[in-house]
């Protein structure tokens, strides 16, 4: 006789926990004035797995960047093209800024975690007892 374990219930509330996560981490980063463009929270996508797909850069405004080293050209001149910037050489001077002063870290998307885990860690728990409880009752049979 062949046993399948299903978690029904854990990937239900997983799917709502994730839902919750994105939507905590879009509103942390209006209150933080992260939307330069628009670009990164039109770029979240949360897949049927349960996985979130973000663009590469997200990782700069989450972590921040150390001082230093000037980023990537073409990622600026986007953003500069993006903020229909007018003033010359502002590719140059908004790099070297980077450059010189770094970007702070946000932890938009930590943050969003911490405060969504804390509020579903009872349904999460839950969930997983009554997934247990109902392969348990099938075992019995």
């Amino acid at each position: 006789m062949e046993a399948e374990i299903k978690f029904d219930n854990l990937d239900k509330t997983i799917g709502e926990f994730t839902q919750a996560v994105v939507q905590e981490y879009k509103r942390n980063l209006r209150m933080d004035g992260k939307v330069a463009s628009g670009n990164l929270i039109n770029s979240i996508k949360v897949y049927d797995d349960n996985s979130i797909s973000l663009p590469d850069y997200w990782v700069y405004v989450e972590y921040g960047r150390k001082k230093g080293k000037f980023p990537p050209p073409l990622a600026i001149q986007k953003w500069v093209k993006e903020k229909r910037l007018k003033f010359p050489g502002a590719t140059f001077l908004i790099s070297r800024a980077i450059a010189r002063r770094g970007i702070k870290p946000g932890h938009q998307l930590e943050h969003a975690i911490e405060d969504v885990y804390n509020t579903f860690e009872e349904k999460l728990n839950n969930s997983i007892n009554e997934d247990i409880n109902i392969m348990l009752d099938n075992i019995k049979l």
